[in-house]
C-alpha cells in the first residue's frame, strides 16, 4: 500500500520551524515525525473510518475556519465528510479499486447523510455498463434507481443520456435493445423535468429506437431526427443541433434491419451534401471531420444485402 504525503504549512514560521515532508504508511505511525510540535492554529485532523484497502488520507484544518463559497456554512464534521467524500469519490477511484468497494463507499456516505455527487455516481454506473455482463448491467440499474430517492431524484442530462445510451447496447447481441424503456426515459427527461437534451441525447434516443428491427420503432427514430433538426430552431431558423456521423450511423441501424433501402440512400445523399458543404466551410471553420467513413458504408451493404 502507497504512503501518504503530509506537508504543513511554512507561512509565519522561521526557517528553524519550517515542516518537511515525511511519508509514512497508515499502519506505522511510528514514521511520522515533525521537528516541531503541532500548532493549535494548524491541527491535523485525521479522517477515520476509511475503506481498508484506501490510504489513510490526512487534512489540514487552518484557522480560520475552512470556507468555501459553494458550501453552506455547516459544522466541521459535516465540511470534512464532504471533503472525504470529493477526495475519495473521484471518477478516478473507481477505476484505482474495485467496482464492490466503490459502491459499499457510495451506500456508507449516504448513511452518513452526506451522499456523493451525482458525477460520481454516473462514474460508478458507467463503470459497471462497461462489463461485459449481465450482473454488473443489473447493478447499473439499480444503482440508478437507488440514487433517486437517497440521494438525487432528478437526474442530469449527461446521466439521462447515459441510461437511455444503456437500452440501446445490450449486454449481447443476441439481445435486442429496449426502445419502450429508452423512450420512458426520453420523457422523463424532456417532459417531466423539461431538461434540454443534446446531440447525443438524440443520437442515444434514436438508436435505442433503430437497433430494435421493428417498423414501429425505426419509425420512430426517424421521427425523433426530424424534431432533432425541426422543433429548436431559432428565429433565423437554424437549428442548434447538427447531425453528426453517430446520428446517421443510428438511423442505418434502422434501415438495414428492416430493408429500407430507399431511407438508406437518402441518408447517403444527405451525408454526402453535408460533407460537401463542410468542405465549403473549411476557409471559415478549418477542417471538419468526413461523415462518411468504412463504418457508414458498411452498414449501407448491409441494407441492400
Amino acid at each position: 500500500m502507497p504512503g501518504v504525503t503530509l506537508l504543513k504549512p511554512s507561512s509565519g514560521q522561521n526557517p528553524s520551524q519550517q515542516q518537511h515532508l515525511h511519508q509514512f504508511h497508515p499502519h506505522q505511525p511510528s514514521q511520522l515525525h515533525t521537528k516541531t510540535p503541532l500548532s493549535t492554529q494548524h491541527p491535523l485532523v485525521f479522517i477515520k473510518d476509511v475503506v481498508p484497502t484506501i490510504p489513510v488520507v490526512v487534512m489540514e484544518v487552518v484557522n480560520p475556519p475552512f470556507r468555501q463559497p459553494s458550501l453552506p456554512q455547516t459544522s466541521a464534521k459535516t465540511t470534512i465528510l464532504y471533503l472525504r467524500a470529493r477526495h475519495h469519490l473521484s471518477s478516478d477511484y473507481f477505476v484505482q479499486y474495485s467496482q464492490r468497494t466503490s459502491l459499499a463507499l457510495l451506500h456508507r456516505y449516504e448513511d452518513k447523510n452526506t451522499p456523493a455527487p451525482m458525477k460520481t455516481y454516473t462514474s460508478a454506473i458507467t463503470s459497471l455498463f462497461s462489463r461485459p455482463l449481465s450482473t454488473s448491467r443489473a447493478h447499473a440499474w439499480d444503482l440508478f434507481s437507488h440514487m433517486r430517492p437517497v440521494a438525487h431524484p432528478e437526474p442530469d442530462t449527461l446521466l439521462y443520456t447515459l441510461m437511455i445510451r444503456a437500452c440501446a447496447n445490450p449486454v449481447s447481441t443476441k439481445y435486442p435493445s429496449e426502445p419502450e424503456r429508452a423512450l420512458d426515459l426520453w420523457t422523463e427527461m424532456t417532459v417531466d423535468h423539461k431538461l434540454v437534451p443534446t446531440t447525443g441525447s438524440y443520437n442515444a434516443i434514436i438508436l435505442a429506437c433503430a437497433k430494435s428491427g421493428t417498423k414501429t420503432y425505426v419509425n420512430e427514430a426517424f421521427r425523433l431526427a426530424r424534431q432533432m433538426l425541426d422543433s429548436h430552431r431559432d428565429a433565423k431558423g437554424i437549428s442548434p443541433y447538427r447531425p453528426d456521423r453517430s446520428t446517421f450511423r443510428a438511423l442505418l441501424e434502422g434501415t438495414k434491419r428492416i430493408g429500407d433501402l430507399g431511407r438508406t440512400g437518402w441518408i447517403l445523399a444527405e451525408m454526402v451534401k453535408l460533407t460537401n458543404q463542410s468542405l465549403e466551410q473549411e476557409a471559415v471553420y478549418g477542417p471538419q471531420e468526413p461523415l462518411i467513413d468504412v463504418d457508414i458504408m458498411t452498414h449501407v451493404f448491409h441494407a441492400y444485402a
